[in-house]
Parts: C-alpha cells; sequence; structure tokens
C-alpha cells in the first residue's frame, strides 16, 4: 500500500467515528488532500472515498453533511467516470428521499459534481447521462405520491423544471458533432443557445444559463472574450428586473388612468 492509499485509509476509518469532531476533522483533512494537485487516488481507494462521503450526506451533523458536499468538486476531477456516475446515481436516488434534508443536501451535491464535469467531449456525454438520470430521478419523486411533489419541489429540487431543462438540453450540439471542433468553436455555437434560454419566462433556468456563462468564463476566458460585452448585457438587463414586483398590475393602472382622464 502507498503512503497515499495509507493516509487516505486513516481518515476514512476516523470518518465512521462515533465523535462527530473526529469525523469533522478527518473530512476536512480529506477534502485538503483532494484539493492538492500531485495526489493520485488508485481504483480501490476511489471506490471507497466515493462511498464514504455519499454516506457522510447522511450524516446526523450537518457540518460533517456540508464538508462531504465540499469534498466531492475536487474529487470529480480526481476519480474515473464509473465513480462520477456511482456519485451521480446515488445523490439522483437520495433526492427521491423522504427525509427533506437529504434531498437538499443531495441537491448541492449534484450540482456541485455536475459544475466540475470537464468541458469536453467526454465530459458531454457524460452531462447528458446525468440530466437523463436526474429527471428519471424527479419522475421517480412525482410518482411515488402527490402528496409528496410539493416538499420535493423545495430548493434545487429539479420536478418543477426537468422537462423545459429536458427539452432545452435536446437543443445542443451532440457530444459527438463537437468532438472534432476546439474549444473556441464548441463555445461559438453553445453561447447563442444559452443567450436564447435567458428569454424563457422562467427564473430558474434563467439562473441556470448565467451559472454556465460564469463556468465558460472561468473556464474558458480567452475564447470568452468575444462574449463578455453581451453577457454583461443581460447581467445589467436581468438585475434590474425585480421578480417580486408586479409590472402588469403597474401598466393596467396607468391605463386605466388613461381612460379615467379621457372620460373627464
Amino acid at each position: 500500500m502507498s503512503s497515499v492509499s495509507y493516509h487516505i485509509s486513516n481518515l476514512l476509518e476516523k470518518m465512521t467515528s462515533t465523535d462527530k469532531d473526529f469525523r469533522f476533522m478527518a473530512t476536512n483533512d480529506l477534502m485538503l488532500e483532494l484539493q492538492k494537485d500531485s495526489i493520485k487516488l488508485d481504483e480501490d481507494s476511489e471506490r471507497k472515498v466515493v462511498s464514504m462521503l455519499l454516506k457522510l450526506l447522511e450524516d446526523k451533523n450537518g457540518e460533517v453533511q456540508n464538508l462531504a458536499v465540499k469534498c466531492l468538486a475536487p474529487l470529480v476531477g480526481k476519480v474515473k467516470e464509473p465513480q462520477v456516475e456511482t456519485m451521480v446515481d446515488t445523490l439522483c436516488s437520495n433526492m427521491t428521499s423522504d427525509k427533506e434534508q437529504l434531498r437538499d443536501i443531495s441537491s448541492m451535491g449534484l450540482k456541485t459534481v455536475i459544475a466540475e464535469l470537464p468541458l469536453s467531449s467526454s465530459g458531454l456525454n457524460l452531462t447528458a447521462s446525468v440530466c437523463k438520470k436526474d429527471h428519471l430521478a424527479a419522475d421517480r419523486s412525482y410518482g411515488e405520491t402527490g402528496g409528496r411533489v410539493s416538499s420535493a419541489g423545495g430548493p434545487g429540487h429539479p420536478v418543477g423544471h426537468v422537462g423545459k431543462a429536458e427539452r432545452c438540453v435536446g437543443q445542443f450540439p451532440q457530444p459527438a458533432a463537437l468532438q472534432p471542433a476546439p474549444p473556441g468553436e464548441h463555445l461559438e455555437k453553445l453561447i447563442p443557445m444559452v443567450v436564447k434560454f435567458t428569454s424563457v419566462e422562467d427564473d430558474e433556468l434563467r439562473e441556470y444559463c448565467f451559472q454556465a456563462f460564469e463556468a465558460f468564463i472561468r473556464r474558458s476566458p480567452k475564447e470568452m472574450s468575444p462574449h463578455v460585452a453581451t453577457v454583461t448585457q443581460l447581467c445589467l438587463k436581468f438585475m434590474t428586473f425585480d421578480p417580486n414586483y408586479n409590472y402588469d398590475d403597474e401598466e393596467e393602472e396607468e391605463d386605466s388612468m388613461d381612460i379615467e382622464d379621457g372620460i373627464e
């Protein structure tokens, strides 16, 4: 066993402690290890780390749960695709749970994993797979009981938006078509579509669009430079829009005043 594997094994053992402080410290140490570029996990360590972090999402201590979610981000880049799929499967399954806290923390975890998927052909293939799994999870949650739809549709849960999101995803170029092109050409095809989706009357979908812009700029700043002005204009446009303000009522009142003025 290598020194890295031995150290990871010790941390995983401490994560099973009955003392929440031990579990917290061990999870925090694991997160620091995963953030190191030099760390390499063997296949056995990959499987054990993924299994343990998914288990800690159900920890009784909220701080340990939150740390486990934070570990998922650097972990995505350290494990192979089968382990990423295991994470996605478990997170989607958790989102149909009767436990609201588990649904919420798993929703955060799924969002974290998706945000870390690489902008490459393999990453796009995996993203498409995630969307299908997410859609099935939402369908299962919807079909189990009519009474659970409202509770399952809490912050971040996709039940209310998955149909619309799936239609949007279907309009993107398929990974096989994007594979031969360099990253800049990928963005040239993706950006107009994301811009178009910001005009859809759905606040959550718009939020996802701006998260996509953020990811594009962070990962491909050079290729995104011609589009920064467009993104900035969209940001300014929607920063001035208050979803809680009823603009239609204001227009109706103005029309009513105009009519009354005409009568007088």
